[in-house]
């Protein structure tokens, strides 16, 4: 089993290099991690992978060493695994960026009594904002849980400054038993047994403009299982952000429609934020 942290990722970003020119204008053009260092007893050197998407609208950590589980033969250093991974960040003059938003999904089993908890803290330093995600036995199945960083606790990067250092996420994962007996075993992804958690970085304009951002989910049941769609949109006014995230959401559908006949983009839960 493997801890996976994920945002809307591709292919391997190699350090230093950039990702494609945007089509739309609600992002900059480059969005860069270098120099990226991990610690810990889930995560020892050489370890820990990143990518960008190509539109600059999430990042992704891969961790090939991040798991933890209880059992009557595992030792009790197998309950609790910590990560750090620090890295620095750098994007075109004239944005700054939070990660908004956390995304949960995978495979969890848990006998009566055990509990499982992920705690992620993040941010620049002196910035950092923090989740958790609870889990409680008995539980056999797959799981998907979205968490949203308030609007009023946003860690923006700042706009001094396009270059930020040290960008810190600290990740726990810890497993509680009741007896010696119980086991608990937590992952993400039922098919390569990685635990996913896909971190959304929202955008903002140094020089003002966009005022709003509409962001919709929809949580389908796929053919491999439930996964979660995300479409948001900034515009100056919050009509029509919510009106072009709804109809982003309605052409995700049309992407997934293989893998997920059902997807129906009305049934799409949408929020308007100001910014």
């Amino acid at each position: 089993m493997q801890f996976k942290l994920k945002t809307l990722g591709l292919s391997l970003v190699l350090a230093g290099m950039m990702s494609p020119a945007l089509a739309q204008d609600d992002a900059p053009k480059t969005f860069i991690i270098n120099n990226i260092r991990s610690n810990g007893t889930g995560c020892p050197l050489g370890t820990v992978a990143r990518n960008i998407s190509p539109d600059q609208q999430a990042f992704t950590l891969t961790f090939s060493e991040f798991f933890a589980e209880v059992s009557p033969v595992s030792g009790i250093q197998q309950q609790r695994k910590n990560c750090q991974v620090v890295f620095d960040t750098e994007q075109e003059t004239g944005w700054e960026y939070a990660i908004f938003a956390v995304t949960y999904r995978g495979f969890a089993g848990l006998d009566a009594g055990v509990s499982g908890q992920q705690t992620l803290r993040f941010g620049g330093m002196g910035k950092k904002a923090e989740t958790t995600m609870s889990l409680v036995g008995p539980y056999d199945d797959n799981y998907i849980n979205a968490q949203e960083v308030p609007v009023g606790n946003l860690k923006w990067s700042g706009c001094n400054n396009n270059k930020q250092k040290d960008f810190t996420i600290d990740a726990t994962l810890n497993l509680q038993a009741p007896d010696a007996n119980s086991k608990g075993l937590f992952t993400v992804d039922t098919f390569d047994g990685e635990i996913r958690q896909e971190y959304e970085v929202l955008w903002r304009d140094c020089k003002g403009g966009k005022k709003a951002v509409a962001i919709c989910r929809l949580t389908v049941q796929g053919q491999d299982g439930p996964f979660q769609l995300v479409s948001k949109h900034p515009a100056k006014k919050q009509d029509q952000a919510l009106a072009k995230a709804k109809s982003k959401m309605a052409k995700n559908c049309d992407k997934y429609k293989g893998r997920a006949p059902n997807c129906d983009a009305n049934q799409a839960v949408c929020t308007v934020v100001n910014l």
